[in-house]
């Protein structure tokens, strides 16, 4: 084959190329206004849940100031002088800490409690 030959087949092949991606490129085309569509479909969904969320924004702020507003409310009412009592504190647990005594005997002072509360055993003289 002489060389004029070969420069017409890659021109032949260029040319099929050529064919092969202007049908490509006028199928790309016919979907355009299609994608557009979805585009902006898409796009109005967006704005519009973006426009619910904006709609209810202010509530965040107020459901917030309310909140702290009920606990300080509340704070206050639980510190009034009339509301607050001492608990009834008669001072003997601080006395076992500061005597510097062995804690085994308190440990169960519940039970020792118990013991002396029971009527006395009676036991049988033989």
């Amino acid at each position: 084959m002489s060389k004029d030959g070969r420069k017409n087949i890659s021109i032949s092949k260029a040319r099929e190329r050529l064919v092969v991606l202007r049908l490509a490129y006028r199928q790309a085309a016919a979907g355009i206004p299609h994608a557009e569509a979805r585009l902006a479909a898409g796009r109005a969904r967006a704005l519009e849940a973006l426009g619910e969320s904006r709609r209810w924004f202010w509530f965040r702020p107020a459901g917030l100031t309310a909140v702290i507003g009920t606990v300080v409310v509340l704070m206050v009412f639980a510190l009034l002088p009339g509301n607050i009592r001492p608990s009834p504190v008669d001072g003997t647990g601080m006395q076992v800490v500061l005597s510097g005594q062995d804690y085994a005997l308190y440990h169960d002072l519940d039970f020792y409690a118990w013991l002396a509360a029971r009527p006395p055993a009676t036991t049988p003289h033989g």
